[in-house]
């Protein structure tokens, strides 16, 4: 009896069909039934009684504890070539690789050398090289169905928080020469690609639901996920983008931080209230100036605090979108003013402006305003000169009076015959 080691008996090589892979072992063997050894005929050599075939893998998997590839990706239907490592028994068989090549018909699952499941090879395959179409580039006038399915999401137009301005989703830049695509595809349709075509390098990576992943020879990347994406980073994370940066959500963004800091030398802030329907407010913040076009801005008290704003008017700039421009509405006007468009701009209510100054502290304040309306301040405010001095011209008549002393004193300028000529009032002790 010989020894069962390999070599011993020399080698015998065989070319067979895969007819099943489901190892109870799970070692990655499969079922192969050998041209010249065995029969077409099932029924003399049922597929169940054929040998497990061990799979011989490349030196970078160890082989051993779960480490380097998973079992072999054969399909039922596929040629491989190997040999026995037992010669005289021929019940080790050990396959060494598959053999590509152009099918010619279906499977017949009646007979030997032929995929059971009746799948393999695919109708829309036969005549056809067995090299992946991604790989082959079209030499052969085959498309990948991938192909037309990224150019049939592409999202396009997508608006940008900027006026008029949109982007599209960069086409693929597929186009491989045979034989410089490396393509890895399993059978529910994912697959890697390794493009080496001069000038048009890329990687890609794809899902068979559409979510994939792209690098052109520029280093550019196109990412689409077509369900829901999560990202969880238990660190820092940090991104730095050297141009611009547009990011468009079409339904709620919903942002939760402890602390959020921003920096920009200019913040413009496009939005619409919620109570204003048709048109849409613009305002840009710099240091000092606050600008708005079309819309409709309401303070009430308490509203704004602040060092300097005067709540004079305020200026609607013109709106490109607009036939004619809005004009000033300052504070207290009696009336709305109304665009070439018929929307209306209410004015600030006067109601919103000080009417009294209790108290003013000099110290915090660089300029100070006084109201020119001779009405407006009744009684409380008195304007100096440039000396410093109440002059009579700043008083009304009868400003001060008897009245108005805390404590009276009477001088009586009398004639010689006892009469009174003046009378003369001044502040007693």
């Amino acid at each position: 009896m010989s020894q069962s080691f390999m070599g011993l008996d020399g080698f015998i090589w065989f070319v067979g069909v895969v007819e099943d892979r489901n190892d109870p072992a799970l070692l990655g063997r499969v079922r192969v039934r050998c041209l010249g050894f065995h029969t077409e005929d099932k029924e003399k050599i049922p597929t169940s009684s054929l040998p497990w075939s061990h799979i011989m893998f490349p030196i970078d998997t160890p082989s051993m504890n779960g480490m380097g590839q998973t079992p072999s990706f054969m399909v039922e239907g596929t040629w491989v070539v190997g040999f026995f490592r037992d010669a005289m028994e021929k019940q080790q068989p050990v396959i060494i690789g598959t053999l590509p090549g152009y099918p010619q018909t279906t499977s017949n699952k009646e007979l030997g050398f032929n995929d059971p499941n009746a799948k393999y090879p695919k109708s829309d395959f036969l005549d056809e090289s067995d090299i992946n179409r991604l790989a082959k580039g079209g030499a052969d006038g085959k498309s990948h169905t991938s192909i037309a399915a990224k150019e049939d999401k592409r999202d396009k137009g997508v608006l940008t928080a900027v006026t008029d301005q949109t982007w599209d989703e960069p086409a693929s830049t597929y186009a491989a020469v045979y034989p410089f695509n490396h393509v890895y595809e399993t059978e529910s349709g994912h697959y890697k690609e390794f493009d080496d075509t001069e000038g048009k390098e890329r990687i890609s990576e794809y899902h068979k639901a559409g979510t994939f992943y792209e690098v052109d020879a520029s280093g550019n990347r196109v990412l689409r996920v077509v369900g829901s994406n999560y990202e969880v980073i238990h660190g820092s994370d940090f991104v730095h983008v050297k141009g611009s940066a547009n990011f468009t959500v079409d339904d709620t963004l919903n942002i939760k931080a402890k602390t959020i800091n921003m920096v920009a030398e200019t913040m413009n802030e496009l939005y619409t209230l919620h109570n204003e329907t048709t048109t849409t407010l613009l305002e840009t913040y710099t240091e000092k100036t606050e600008t708005a076009t079309t819309g409709t801005t309401t303070y009430s008290s308490g509203d704004m605090i602040a060092s300097n704003i005067s709540l004079v008017g305020h200026q609607h700039r013109d709106n490109p979108g607009l036939a004619g421009a809005i004009t000033t509405v300052p504070v207290g006007a009696s009336s709305s003013v109304t665009d070439a468009n018929g929307n209306t701009v209410d004015p600030i209510s006067a109601a919103l402006a000080e009417t009294a100054l209790d108290s003013l502290d000099l110290s915090t304040q660089s300029n100070v305003t006084l109201p020119t309306s001779t009405t407006a301040y009744p009684d409380t405010l008195a304007k100096l000169d440039a000396t410093d001095i109440i002059t009579q011209s700043m008083m009304a008549n009868d400003a001060v009076g008897k009245d108005e002393l805390k404590t009276l004193s009477t001088l009586l300028v009398k004639n010689s015959s006892g009469t009174t000529l003046k009378t003369v009032h001044g502040a007693g002790d």
